[in-house]
């Protein structure tokens, strides 16, 4: 299962990993289901404390990358992915991203009161976010970022109330041996120049 690791103000290390949760229903239909979870250590991962929950029960939830705000939050963005029973295609998943937060140091964890999803072929269907990641800028405005094509995340509502881009449209990447990146410095210094952009536009908009 994949760890992701962060340092927290405290000095402790916090860990952030999915397993498969025990609390299946009782006809199998959630056999297999991951389950959030978070714990932390205070002696520099020599031991580590009793595992906690993160993400609701019997929801397959797969957490990303956990961060700590200057406020002392902790939020690890999410990505659900429900599959049809109708049908066995990958297009038949339904799919968004939320956040999970703590404020008292991972102790006890809720959800964002909103999600984000995307559509495809003009809102007929609904299909992956993946790999949703949350950093903190130095005014404390939070950026998301997650890997879709372009056109997806205009169907959602939460994009929709905010300022949202696609790299994808603008910064290209020449490929070599079917790699996918990451993008030369120029690209790079262009994507940072965009970021700053929208980030005045979104502080005139009052987003």
């Amino acid at each position: 299962t994949p760890h992701n690791f962060c340092r927290l103000h405290s000095g402790a290390i916090g860990l952030v990993y999915w397993q498969q949760s025990a609390d299946d229903a009782d006809d199998g239909s959630l056999n297999g289901v991951n389950q959030g979870m978070f714990c932390k250590s205070t002696d520099e991962a020599q031991s580590w404390s009793a595992p906690v929950p993160i993400s609701p029960a019997r929801t397959p939830s797969y957490p990303t990358f956990l961060i700590q705000l200057q406020s002392g939050r902790l939020i690890v963005p999410n990505e659900y992915a429900f599959q049809q029973a109708s049908t066995s295609d990958i297009r038949s998943e339904m799919s968004l991203c939320s956040c999970l937060y703590s404020d008292d140091e991972g102790n006890e964890w809720r959800e964002s009161p909103d999600s984000m999803f995307v559509r495809e072929d003009e809102g007929a269907s609904l299909h992956f976010v993946e790999t949703p990641t949350v950093a903190e800028t130095a005014d404390g405005r939070l950026l998301a970022a997650c890997v879709r094509r372009p056109e997806d995340p205009q169907g959602s509502p939460l994009a929709s109330q905010h300022v949202t881009w696609c790299p994808d449209e603008e910064l290209a990447y020449e490929g070599f041996n079917l790699d996918f990146g990451p993008l030369d410095l120029g690209q790079t210094w262009r994507f940072c120049d965009r970021v700053s952009a929208l980030l005045a536009r979104a502080a005139r908009a009052g987003r």
